[in-house]
């Protein structure tokens, strides 16, 4: 009698984790950013950072694709991983907080700590998302990302960055290549950044 209530519950907790696991792809996107290799160059730097959203399409989706995310929440979950690794789970973030947590990582990386408030000349660095874009065709997933990068200790000196790329992958049933070809573009652009560049540039 108790091997069967204990079969009866492992069997409601598969029940539970596969029906998880089957709406988790349309209420939530995960996405792994891969830390490129640690630096030191900028050990001991500060910076502020702020995120503006400055999209003019605010769903993510082609409308070919609002169908089948219609459950969408607006939310990823943000895996940070080091070399091939799978990666530590951050948390449920919405795209600004996406992109601010990866940066954060990014920035501890290359050694400068992100401050939550400005303090004494710590440097603003904003990043203003200008595109987020995921399309479908009848052969591929597409993902098509932008976003400015600036750096500056006064107004009238400013140090800027424009990223952008799109990366595709072959579409299959299911939404593990979206996952792929969003995560791909997403480190990419997140480690294209040149660092060094921007903090001289502004003088920091």
């Amino acid at each position: 009698m108790i091997a069967r209530k204990r079969l009866s519950a492992s069997s409601a907790i598969l029940a539970a984790v596969c029906l998880l696991a089957a709406c988790a792809s349309t209420d939530y996107l995960p996405v792994r950013y891969q830390l490129p290799p640690a630096a030191a160059d900028l050990n001991g730097k500060q910076v502020v950072l702020e995120v503006i959203d400055a999209r003019t399409r605010e769903s993510i989706f082609d409308p070919s694709m609002q169908a089948d995310f219609r459950h969408f929440t607006g939310n990823f979950a943000l895996r940070v991983a080091r070399g091939d690794e799978q990666g530590m789970m951050v948390g449920a973030l919405d795209l600004k907080g996406l992109f601010r947590e990866a940066m954060v990582q990014r920035l501890k990386q290359a050694g400068v700590a992100v401050i939550p408030a400005p303090a004494g000349a710590a440097p603003l660095m904003t990043l203003t998302l200008t595109r987020f874009d995921l399309r479908q065709d009848s052969l591929k997933w597409y993902a098509d990302i932008a976003y400015q990068a600036e750096l500056s200790r006064i107004a009238s000196l400013k140090a800027t960055q424009n990223i952008s790329g799109t990366e595709e992958r072959l579409r299959v049933p299911g939404s593990k290549n979206l996952e792929k070809v969003l995560g791909d573009v997403f480190t990419t652009l997140i480690n294209r950044l040149d660092l060094n560049r921007l903090f001289a540039s502004a003088h920091v």
